[in-house]
């Protein structure tokens, strides 16, 4: 397995594109939720890529923010969940954000049914749920340990 985070301006036209059909083939088709996956925010944001035998397997998003840093577009390919891979994603991910903007809180939106997974990892709830694009939401915040 291979981990790289880099900024989108570092990734290469296949790489972008391959983030890109990842994101799309779970959050659009699998999930049958469609909306604007494509939301402008990629481009100021850091991007982490788990690849297997050069093949992305997994990526999520990490956006700077002047309060926070958020996380989010967090997705792996099927047959890699429930085998810790989404737990090393987020473990690598987290260290990076404290690594490079230690003083800023960590937020994601989770969806419900991941809740229990965040919170093994550290997070904590900070709203009730809700609908976003039809799937039931949770706004999440990194307590520092």
């Amino acid at each position: 397995m291979e981990w790289k985070i880099v900024p989108f301006q570092e990734l290469s036209v296949e790489e972008l594109y391959d983030v890109m059909k990842l994101r799309f083939d779970v959050f659009v088709l699998e999930q049958e939720c469609l909306y604007q996956e494509f939301d402008g925010r990629d481009q100021s944001g850091f991007h982490l890529l788990l690849k297997d035998g050069g093949k992305l397997v997994g990526t999520a998003r990490v956006l700077p923010e002047s309060e926070r840093v958020y996380m989010g577009r967090i997705v792996l390919l099927p047959p890699y969940r429930s085998k810790g891979f989404g737990k090393k994603m987020l473990e690598f991910t987290l260290e990076f954000i404290r690594d490079n903007y230690e003083e800023k809180d960590i937020e994601l939106q989770a969806q419900t049914y991941l809740r229990g997974f965040y919170e093994s990892l550290g997070f904590e709830a900070i709203s009730g749920h809700y609908l976003d694009e039809g799937i039931e939401h949770v706004d999440m915040r990194w307590a520092r340990r």
